[in-house]
């Protein structure tokens, strides 16, 4: 889950370089237009297209980091949850008669 974390940032990082060598570009475009009333607008629209699908997929990552952070939250409290209180969680999470009676004959054997 580090892992995965750790490629979602630096996949944010470049792509928000991305982003911002494309902000520039539309500038630069724009200012050539101004100067040279060159014809830009096709570039500009491409340009803001491409800028628009770079928002989106740096949003998606977003989410995804915020998905692994209540992930990993929420694995740090049954790990907190599960040295705290041991073998009493193995009888509590499982049903099946033949888990039980394992996960108790453990829980016996531990103590």
């Amino acid at each position: 889950m580090v892992e995965n974390t750790y490629s979602l940032n630096a996949i944010h990082y470049t792509v928000q370089e991305e982003i911002n060598k494309i902000e520039r570009d539309i500038q630069e475009l724009k200012r050539l237009n101004q100067d040279y009333k060159a014809p830009t607008n096709k570039a500009e629209k491409y340009l803001e297209k491409l800028l628009i699908e770079k928002y989106d997929y740096i949003n998606q990552i977003g989410m995804q980091l915020k998905v692994f952070q209540i992930q990993f939250q929420d694995t740090q409290k049954l790990v907190n949850k599960f040295n705290q209180e041991g073998h009493k969680i193995c009888v509590q999470n499982y049903r099946h008669p033949d888990i039980i009676v394992s996960s108790v004959v453990l829980a016996e054997f531990r103590k």
